[in-house]
């Protein structure tokens, strides 16, 4: 089996990993995350605490993140009151959006059919903004998002190849937005990301978007 594809663009993924973590987690709790928290978490991903405690600078400098500071007090063993200050992180509103995909080529091509509301009408899903596709398209919209946001969250993918294999994600997408969707293209698309079945927490995703495709019979 080939090696995954190693990021060159390090920090740029070590920042996403970052990014990404405190994105999904906001929801669960209120307060911000430690440094230690949050180093904790991203070394299961092969990422270091130096990593983390070195790039930080950089989302909060893009205000992608949020530094909280709170002050408590304890009784020291003398006796006395004493202060001390707690830092904690996360991501701020700009920091969602960006995660959200502004910029992402995947996501640009994405456009007005990232909600897909269905309405069956006879072998047509009509989408919320009335344009039609065909309903097989949808049975592989599914897997094919859940495709690119295992790819956008990835840290084994080197950055270029990343940006390259969601533009040919949201080509696809493009392609199965249209009625009658071009198997051309289809398959076109299909072999560009060919070596995404080297990587290992990508693989999967890509396995279930090609038996979805095979299934519609658009391969």
């Amino acid at each position: 089996m080939m090696a995954p594809l190693i990021a060159e663009g390090r920090d740029d993924l070590v920042r996403s990993a970052i990014l990404r973590h405190l994105y999904n987690s906001r929801k669960r709790r209120t307060k911000g995350f430690k440094t230690t928290e949050i180093e904790k978490e991203l070394k299961r991903s092969g990422i270091r605490a130096g990593e983390v405690r070195s790039n930080l600078p950089y989302l909060l400098d893009n205000e992608w993140v949020v530094r909280e500071e709170s002050e408590r007090q304890f009784r020291a063993k003398g006796g006395t009151m004493q202060s001390a200050t707690a830092t904690r992180y996360r991501i701020s509103a700009k920091g969602v959006d960006l995660v959200n995909g502004q910029g992402s080529p995947y996501t640009q091509n994405q456009g007005k059919y990232a909600g897909i509301h269905i309405e069956n009408v006879q072998g047509t899903v009509i989408l919320g903004d009335n344009n039609t596709v065909s309903e097989r398209a949808v049975e592989v919209i599914r897997p094919l998002d859940a495709l690119a946001q295992a790819l956008e969250a990835s840290v084994e993918v080197e950055n270029q190849v990343k940006y390259d294999m969601l533009a040919e994600l949201g080509t696809l997408r493009a392609a199965l937005t249209k009625p009658e969707p071009n198997r051309t293209v289809v398959r076109a698309t299909v072999d560009a990301l060919a070596p995404l079945a080297n990587v290992a927490t990508i693989a999967a995703f890509l396995h279930q978007l090609q038996t979805a495709l095979n299934g519609g019979g658009l391969l």
